[in-house]
């Protein structure tokens, strides 16, 4: 009752001329708003701020290549036999991964023209 009295109060002094239906109107639904408010809990995680680091997920991939050509070693010494190595990091293995490390974001937009 005593909460009926102040919220009627204060919106008498806000629509001076309102009948008494409407004032009765408002202030029943201020109460109800207010009932309303105190039943919410209180959200700390509730920001309405979106989360980026889950919609921003960059997917990255390793390439790896050589810069060099596999052929003939050239700092192979002289009694032994020319085997085929690859010029930028002297591995025998045509087929190896390669020495070159790079990552290829693949959801970044390429911007260079052909």
């Amino acid at each position: 009752m005593e909460l009926r009295a102040d919220i009627s109060k204060e919106v008498r002094n806000e629509f001076p001329d309102a009948s008494v239906e409407t004032l009765n109107a408002i202030v029943t639904r201020r109460i109800y708003e207010r009932s309303l408010l105190e039943k919410i809990p209180e959200d700390k995680e509730l920001t309405l701020k979106p989360n980026i680091a889950k919609t921003l997920k960059t997917v990255k991939e390793r390439v790896a290549s050589h810069n060099g050509i596999y052929e003939e070693q050239k700092f192979a010494g002289k009694d032994e036999k020319k085997k085929m190595a690859w010029s930028c990091c002297q591995n025998k293995d045509e087929n190896s991964e390669g020495c070159v490390v790079r990552y290829v974001d693949k959801q970044k937009w390429i911007l260079s023209s052909c």
